[in-house]
């Protein structure tokens, strides 16, 4: 097929999975969120609020994080409803996404349909953990999209003629690998560090110093970033602590774990059934793992030019990082789900690494198994489209992720509508409190825990510290049975009255709001 025909058809193609993505996009966006997803809305609201990209009105995690969130902040001015702010600022997110790896991809002088073959593999959730994390949540997307214009612009200067001209990429390069590491350690261990690895094994194996030094330079300047992180950002703002984690071996059970959740990454799921049409797609997830990371190896050895090993070779010397840190190292209260979650920015250099073997002249075989391999992708993909579109008639959940809920909106939809007929101003949740914010767009809900005293106290985690001290008319207490049942053990509980239940969720009015602050600020930590 002619290279135009080839732009033509793909064209088309891409224009029907964008429109589909589009279309999944507002339904996840709108219906299933989580405490974490939804404080990133809420700090978006606050930074819009205060015009700032550190806003002192915030509880910030264990971490410094604003990128997904200085795209969300803008449309505050524009729509007063905060599902719309998270549906059009993810679709932001992806359309930056998309030009990123475009721009890559042309520095590297690939075809317009090889790239344009790249773009549909992307909005294709792949893997479950890929469409929730990356396409509709956005928690790591930006490092993507700040590795591939990293990528893009080396390529850029490596391959100017003048100086001259590589005088203005060279300033990007800087910015982009600055701002880039602001947020932490991330994007240099994701990436800048892979990067330097992988052009020092070329150095050795290939004797091409080509990437060499602009990689080089790359990871100082991230180094930069992460220093004014560590050294101002993190002294201006509240951070949590994490508990400390010692550097061991993790026994041979770790080994088990973290290779399914490689094999996760390209589609494997857990809990379905081997013999349905889901569970041999899966058990083809599995082959499919096997065929890329022996493309990506074999691109280490035997490839001779630097542009095609890196965009092939990233795939497997990130998700070697990764496995052998998981093996020493675990990070405080992790889960055994998070390891594909932690996964997600090594594997989506899958894409270039197909898209690199599809200019390739094969031998008939070699030919048949990227067919192959490419259909069980796009077929996966295609799958968990419709999974997150509707998941009532799959057996799969969210497997690799903490939260396996589908739909966690729902839950609360009764309690919200309930909520904001009766005219409340304020309320207090144990848990969910973000996710109750962004459903009643923008009600002030003030998040709680328990204590092991059976008490409750504030909690200072991804919340506006201004909420604690909001004057209220009308009340509420929002929990679980469990919830309720602690709350009503407080003195400072005399007087409310139940007011609504459905399900596990249950509303107290509170009889007087300021007793039951005198009694959380008195047990501030």
């Amino acid at each position: 097929m002619k290279e135009s025909q080839k732009i033509r058809l793909f064209s088309v193609i891409f224009l029907i999975v964008f429109s589909l993505s589009v279309f999944v996009t507002n339904h996840v966006t709108r219906n299933l969120l989580d405490e974490d997803t939804s404080g990133d809305l809420l700090l978006a609201n606050c930074m819009y609020d205060e015009k700032t990209l550190i806003p002192e009105d915030w509880f910030f995690g264990n971490e410094f994080r604003i990128y997904s969130q200085l795209i969300w902040a803008p449309f505050f001015a524009l729509f007063p409803d905060w599902g719309t702010v998270r549906f059009c600022g993810t679709l932001v997110i992806q359309l930056l996404y998309l030009a990123s790896f475009v721009f890559m991809m042309r520095s590297a002088r690939l075809k317009k349909s090889t790239i344009l073959f790249g773009c549909i593999l992307l909005l294709l959730p792949y893997c479950v953990v890929y469409g929730r994390i990356i396409l509709y949540h956005s928690h790591y997307t930006m490092y993507i999209t700040f590795a591939f214009l990293i990528l893009g612009l080396i390529f850029r200067i490596t391959g100017g003629k003048t100086k001259k001209s590589q005088v203005v990429p060279g300033i990007l390069l800087a910015v982009c690998c600055i701002f880039s590491s602001l947020s932490g350690i991330r994007e240099i261990y994701i990436f800048l560090g892979p990067l330097c690895a992988l052009t020092f094994w070329q150095l050795i194996v290939n004797r091409k110093k080509d990437f060499l030094l602009p990689s080089l330079f790359c990871l100082m300047m991230g180094v930069a970033g992460w220093m004014i992180n560590r050294f101002v950002i993190l002294d201006m703002i509240h951070v949590g602590v994490e508990n400390a984690s010692k550097i061991e071996f993790k026994g041979i059970s770790k080994v088990y774990m973290t290779l399914f959740a490689v094999f996760r990454q390209f589609g494997y799921r857990s809990g379905v059934n081997r013999l349905s049409f889901f569970g041999i797609m899966s058990l083809a997830g599995i082959a499919v793992t096997v065929y890329v990371l022996i493309r990506s190896g074999e691109a280490l050895i035997v490839e001779r030019d630097g542009k095609q090993q890196i965009l092939r070779g990233l795939l497997l010397v990130q998700l070697a990082i990764n496995f052998v840190t998981f093996l020493f190292y675990e990070p405080p209260h992790v889960s055994r789900y998070d390891y594909s979650r932690y996964l997600v920015p090594s594997s989506v250099w899958v894409i270039p690494l197909l898209c690199c073997s599809f200019e390739e002249n094969r031998a008939l075989f070699r030919r048949i198994m990227y067919i192959g391999m490419c259909c069980i992708f796009i077929g996966n993909g295609l799958i968990n489209l419709v999974f997150f579109q509707n998941s009532n008639h799959f057996s799969q959940d969210y497997d690799g992720l903490a939260y396996h809920a589908t739909d966690t909106v729902e839950k609360y939809s009764g309690a919200a509508g309930f909520i904001q007929n009766e005219g409340y101003d304020l309320g207090y949740a144990v848990n969910d409190a973000n996710v109750l914010i962004e459903k009643m767009n923008g009600l002030p809900v003030v998040w709680l825990e328990k204590t092991v005293d059976g008490g409750m106290i504030y909690r200072d985690l991804l919340t506006r510290k201004s909420f604690r001290e909001l004057p209220a008319q009308k009340t509420f207490f929002l929990g679980s049975f469990n919830d309720v049942s602690s709350f009503r053990a407080l003195p400072c509980s005399e007087g409310s009255e139940l007011v609504f239940s459905e399900g596990d969720v249950y509303i107290y009015e509170l009889a007087e709001q300021t007793v039951l602050k005198a009694y959380l600020d008195s047990r501030t930590r």
